[in-house]
């Protein structure tokens, strides 16, 4: 997933905690045991590895196939201050630290966007059958809307 702007990352977060109760996953990515003292979880996960990795020096330790980008880091800092902040890796936060303030050109011509297609180049190469992109943005709204 691709989330865009404050309205991207609010609908991204919601995404991802519905995506972790599906998959039995605590917010930092470990996969939660059934409760019942053995290892046979009840939860069918044999389709994790559509939205999560799986961390290859922590075994039961996931990391959400996803992208977080805003030009203004206040949006990128309430992910992070989250309960799901510690679930995505640093390199998945994209932004410019520079908000464009509502103007539009400010924001058009950002250069924000080579680092997010650096970011979106290096998740698809992380996987062995990309299926698609989930982007998730504002349709009205945000820079110049007003």
């Amino acid at each position: 997933t691709i989330g865009i702007g404050a309205c991207g990352n609010r609908m991204s977060c919601g995404f991802w905690r519905n995506i972790l109760d599906e998959h039995n996953l605590d917010f930092d990515g470990t996969l939660l045991d059934d409760g019942d003292g053995n290892d046979d979880y009840k939860v069918d996960n044999t389709r994790i590895g559509t939205y999560f990795r799986e961390m290859k020096d922590i075994k039961s330790k996931y990391v959400p196939r996803n992208i977080i980008c805003d030009l203004d880091v206040t949006t990128i800092d309430s992910v992070r201050a989250s309960n799901l902040g510690s679930l995505f890796n640093a390199d998945q936060y994209i932004y410019s630290g520079n908000s464009a303030n509502n103007l539009f050109s400010l924001g058009y011509n950002n250069h924000i966007i080579d680092d997010i297609f650096d970011e979106i180049r290096s998740e698809v190469e992380k996987c062995s059958s990309i299926q698609g992109f989930k982007l998730l943005h504002s349709i009205g709204g945000g820079t110049g809307s007003g």
